[in-house]
């Protein structure tokens, strides 16, 4: 069961849709660890679809984690190597994975 706050659903479907992506990668990956980067970077991809009108929009920026990501690069030699014990995943004042509530 969940239980969403219906004055904070457009940001709690995103988050909604981020961890069903994980889920979804998790149960058709036949057991092979996807890479973090490939991981994180399709949940917020798949996080912003919005079906309006019999049409899909995908990859609409997440305006709290938009402006977040803006202001925070993180070296492409670091985010291909990360790791879920990787300080840049773990912190989260990083790009990597702010506002997601872990």
């Amino acid at each position: 069961m969940i239980i969403i706050d219906g004055e904070t659903w457009n940001q709690s479907e995103n988050n909604l849709l981020h961890e069903y992506t994980h889920y979804y990668l998790d149960l058709n990956s036949a057991g092979v660890r996807l890479p973090l980067w490939y991981a994180e970077g399709s949940a917020e991809l798949f996080s912003t679809v919005k079906v309006l009108f019999g049409r899909i929009q995908l990859g609409l920026a997440v305006n709290e984690r938009y402006w977040d990501a803006r202001s925070s690069w993180i070296p492409l030699r670091e985010l291909m190597t990360a790791t879920r014990q990787s300080p840049v995943y773990v912190n989260q004042s990083t790009a990597f994975y702010r506002n997601h509530g872990r």
